[in-house]
């Protein structure tokens, strides 16, 4: 309102901005959609116009006219795990130069959570989902997703009863992968420490664990495959139960970089050194894992890569949609300090062991 006169003041339109600047409606519209159709001395010349003015550019009504929202979803089950917080700046930074923003739900392995925050996602008229499911998630726990038009894709997670979009590290190979290292070693007490029930990565890890020890003509022993809480804390509890056995473990594979953080925290607990006397290989590649010390082991499938093969995906949806499709992104071994050499870990068990 205007102080002085006490009347409303009227919204400054296009209009009016192209009566100031003394240009076309059409040259307004483009120089505010950033068109490089427009000279660089017109565009300036309109942005003065419109500054001048106190234009305010109306996103609603452009979204109503061109029928898109520029938002995407991104639902996290954990935003504390430092994974997913590496992982969504990335999906922010791929998504940005294309207009789109970002709305973030975390869902704190809640599918109750998860299905009112789709629901409330798809009334804000999202262009598509990015999402790494709530533990026990069902297809039901998808809500209005199901039975809607909009582009998603599951990160890392995936559900056994809905056969969407997927993008995640290959988990079989990767763990297959770490256990082997393990046995080279030397190691016949591998525990699998870490994972709780209802996620997807968890038997497909447990199978890449079952596999190497068939390679090498073993058998896990049962006893030393072992949930845990995905924390530090989850890590340092489960692992300290473990050595305080009659028969402990050599080395442990954890279900993820931090679990396996928490482990060597509760390794040395005990008197215990990781990458001496114990073996431990993590799975993530998180930034904190190469600054540790001793710097973990671990099955890299870095947060960056993941997010940028999601958000490309999504957008290529977004754009062509098409019939779900499962990418598998193969991880890599990065041999660090904690898993030690065979040479190290030889002599720390013998040591351990008064062998």
């Amino acid at each position: 309102m205007n102080q002085q006169t006490g009347k409303i003041k009227r919204r400054v339109t296009i209009k009016d901005i192209a009566r100031e600047a003394g240009v076309s409606k059409s040259t307004v519209s483009l120089v505010l959609k950033n068109s490089p159709l427009i000279t660089k001395e017109t565009a300036a010349l309109v942005k003065a116009a419109s500054e001048s003015l106190g234009y305010v550019y109306n996103r609603t009504a452009a979204n109503l006219r061109t029928s898109r929202s520029f938002i995407v979803g991104v639902l996290i089950n954990d935003l504390g795990n430092p994974f997913f917080a590496e992982l969504v700046p990335i999906i922010e930074e791929c998504l940005e130069p294309e207009g789109i923003v970002v709305m973030l739900a975390n869902t704190t392995e809640s599918p109750e959570r998860q299905r009112k925050a789709i629901s409330t996602l798809l009334e804000h008229n999202v262009e598509g989902l990015l999402i790494s499911p709530a533990r026990f998630s069902t297809r039901e726990d998808l809500g209005p997703l199901v039975n809607s038009n909009v582009p998603s894709v599951f990160i890392n997670r995936y559900l056994s009863d809905y056969p969407g979009n997927y993008v995640g590290a290959d988990n079989v190979v990767g763990t297959t992968m770490a256990v082997e290292r393990l046995l080279a070693a030397g190691h016949r007490r591998i525990a699998f420490v870490g994972g709780e029930d209802g996620s997807s990565p968890r038997p497909e890890r447990l199978e890449g664990f079952r596999i190497a020890f068939e390679k090498y003509g073993y058998s896990p022993d049962p006893q030393l495959i072992v949930t845990a809480q995905g924390s530090r804390w989850g890590g340092y509890t489960a692992i300290r139960e473990l050595v305080s056995r009659p028969d402990p473990p050599t080395a442990a594979f954890c279900y993820n970089d931090i679990i396996a953080l928490g482990v060597m925290l509760g390794l040395r607990s005990k008197g215990i050194q990781p990458g001496r006397n114990f073996g431990v290989i993590g799975f993530d590649d998180i930034s904190e894992a190469r600054l540790w010390t001793p710097s973990l082991s671990t099955i890299a499938i870095p947060p960056e890569l993941i997010a940028r093969r999601a958000a490309g995906f999504l957008l290529q949806l977004i754009n062509n949609p098409g019939t779900p499709e499962r990418i598998l992104i193969t991880p890599r071994l990065a041999i660090r300090e904690s898993c030690g050499t065979a040479e190290k870990l030889s002599a720390g068990q013998k040591k351990t062991t008064g062998a």
